[in-house]
């Protein structure tokens, strides 16, 4: 299992979230990294300016 550092994300034209990762480096997309989430199969955190490790919560609307 790898722990990787989000570093830059990429928005849509309304402000939404599509792509996360470390210029240069990798890219993922938010379904993918969901998917990776909820197989444990990476973690994933943003240092701002401490550690703070990313989830997928579940809401009445979805993901």
């Amino acid at each position: 299992m790898a722990d990787a550092e989000i570093k830059n994300v990429r928005k849509d034209r309304s402000g939404d979230i599509t792509d996360v990762g470390v210029r240069g480096q990798w890219e993922w997309s938010v379904a993918q990294v969901v998917a990776s989430i909820e197989s444990r199969t990476n973690t994933f955190y943003v240092n701002c300016p401490q550690r703070a490790n990313v989830y997928v919560a579940q809401t009445s609307g979805g993901r």
